[in-house]
């Protein structure tokens, strides 16, 4: 039950990160308009928000052989959905843009985390175990735009969008410290 268990969390981690991961673009021209940015500041969002994934990636395997998986995973957590909830509340484009890498770095933490994770539940079948996790991605990943450009659609503030995300994360948080 315990492998499960562990699996169920990995593939819904996944689902998670992909959702989160496209939440960005269907609220870049309200984004824009909000700050006045240039279509090259915007997209800057994705330089910035893969950095901060870059460097999640890489410190969450190595913190986690360290530390263990739960950590980094609450961690990873804790930094997308702070990420997002700033982002929702960014005053300014400097604001937005460290928001938008405190996401991306939560984001690399939980997909790292996830990786370790299922890679040490299937010593067997690695490769299918990854390829399938991977596939949740797509999910979250297929998921993440509808909701962003459904609350913009609807006539609410992109703002919005960032916020329930960023809920959405921390909601997951509470799920797996239990």
């Amino acid at each position: 039950m315990r492998k499960d268990l562990l699996t169920f969390v990995a593939y819904s981690t996944l689902t998670l990160v992909g959702l989160l991961f496209t939440i960005i673009p269907p609220c870049v021209p309200s984004i824009v308009n909000t700050f006045k940015l240039s279509l090259i500041q915007a997209g800057a969002f994705f330089l910035v928000q893969f950095a901060g994934y870059f460097v999640g990636v890489v410190f969450a395997g190595i913190l986690s052989d360290i530390l263990g998986r739960k950590p980094i995973y609450c961690s990873g957590i804790l930094f997308a959905s702070a990420g997002l909830i700033w982002i929702g509340f960014s005053p300014s484009p400097l604001s937005l843009f460290i928001a938008i890498f405190t996401m991306g770095l939560g984001l690399g933490a939980l997909d790292g985390a996830a990786n370790t994770l299922i890679l040490d539940i299937n010593k067997d079948k690695r490769g299918s175990a990854l390829n399938l996790l991977h596939a949740f991605f797509g999910i979250g990943a297929l998921i993440g735009p509808f909701i962003g450009g459904g609350i913009i659609s609807a006539g609410y503030n992109w703002r919005l969008a960032f916020v329930i995300e960023g809920l959405i994360a921390g909601i997951f948080l509470i799920f797996t410290f239990f």
